[in-house]
């Protein structure tokens, strides 16, 4: 099971190397927690707009959120909720060492770091 995810990991980042002039890289916490100017002012760096970053931060990411769990097909699942949750957070601590065993992860550790070096020029 964990290979389906790895895979599914590089199946999706890895094509996007090929479109990084055209994207902004946004922590999670960013897009849907209560710095979301913080993502605005960085596409307004990198393409040169000039959207409006003063809003309602709190308003925005509870917009956001909801969203995020209307949409989830598992919302009510607290190990498979698209937002952090106590139980999530166990959850992971569980699964970090078969992930960390797991053959394909220097890959997917190589990717990643790439992804951070783009995002930090």
């Amino acid at each position: 099971m964990i290979s389906v995810h790895i895979a599914r990991y590089i199946d999706f980042y890895h094509p996007l190397f090929g479109y990084w002039d055209q994207m902004v890289l946004a922590r999670f916490e960013d897009v849907t927690g209560c710095e979301f100017a913080r993502v605005v002012a960085a596409l307004n760096r990198k393409f040169g707009t000039a959207f409006n970053v003063d809003f309602d931060e709190q308003m925005l990411s509870a917009q956001t959120r909801d969203g995020l769990l209307r949409s989830a097909p598992n919302r009510n699942d607290p190990c498979k909720s698209p937002l952090p949750a106590a139980e999530r957070a166990e959850r992971v601590v569980q699964l970090r060492p078969l992930v960390a065993a797991h053959p394909a992860v220097p890959r997917t550790l190589e990717l990643y770091h790439r992804i951070v070096r783009l995002a930090r020029k």
